[in-house]
């Protein structure tokens, strides 16, 4: 993939609603405490990560970097990692990208062992499309890309632009959960999205980030309300070097590279 996908808001949650780094150190903790076949069941419920479906003109698709990072680690360490292994060095992978934070593990049953790192950081501005509903936006601004769920920590007026002085186009209560392209570049409005598409401004002092998803909303069913805007963003990509050992002492590293923007995280 050489772009960034256009209009998917892809949002890494569980079914227990922790993001990757708390499942990572939770599962941690139990290899080295938790017999081996309660930890696999463990995996097996706590790896189920939810990629939101969203709509994009008549299509129903999803992308979630979760399967991604599936495809790769499977294709580059699946002759040397078996079960829990293999989903416990994802959700490391998983939390070195999205926090920037290292990861390491250790199989001490297996003597097998990962990390991840990362090694190159970079922020660029590119554009991005984005779709959007042409009846409650009327501005595409510069975005910080962000991507991600955020809640709302008061009443919100959602206007259709990112200034009082837009039209309200509808109001959220207290307490729910959206998500946010993206932060207008020099000023405190966010871009928020529903089903993968722009719906609006909300004033961003009035949301903090949550690792709730957002509730699914119905599908768009005028897709002759939705457009495509080119919007110019700040985009940041992380190189992570990952290594494994298998249960013969042989270490093999490879590194990939995953990019935020309007969609959240995903491989490039």
């Amino acid at each position: 993939m050489t772009r960034l996908p256009i209009i998917l808001l892809a949002v890494i949650t569980t079914g227990l609603g922790a993001p990757a780094h708390a499942q990572f150190d939770g599962l941690l903790k139990r290899l080295e405490n938790t017999a081996k076949a309660e930890l696999e069941k463990k995996v097996r419920e706590e790896t189920k990560l939810n990629c939101l479906s969203v709509v994009a003109g008549a299509d129903v698709t999803a992308n979630c970097l979760e399967n991604e990072l599936s495809t790769e680690i499977e294709s580059n360490f699946g002759k040397m990692l078996r079960g829990e292994d293999i989903a416990i060095h994802k959700l490391g992978v998983l939390k070195t990208i999205t926090t920037g934070q290292d990861s390491s593990w250790k199989n001490a049953e297996k003597n097998t062992s990962g990390s991840a790192k990362v090694v190159k950081e970079e922020t660029s501005v590119s554009q991005q499309e984005v779709s959007y509903s042409k009846s409650s936006v009327k501005a595409t601004p510069p975005l910080e890309f962000i991507g991600e769920p955020f809640e709302a920590t008061a009443g919100v007026n959602v206007r259709s632009g990112p200034g009082t002085e837009y039209d309200v186009v509808r109001n959220m209560e207290r307490g729910a959960v959206t998500t946010v392209i993206g932060k207008v570049r020099g000023a405190d409005w966010y871009m928020l999205g529903e089903n993968g598409v722009a719906m609006g401004f909300g004033y961003a002092k009035n949301f903090e980030a949550t690792e709730k998803a957002p509730a699914s909303a119905a599908s768009v069913s005028n897709n002759a309300d939705i457009a495509l805007a080119n919007v110019e963003g700040e985009t940041t990509c992380r190189t992570v070097e990952q290594s494994v050992t298998d249960k013969k002492g042989k270490t093999k590293t490879e590194t990939i590279t995953a990019c935020k923007g309007a969609n959240g995280w995903e491989i490039i």
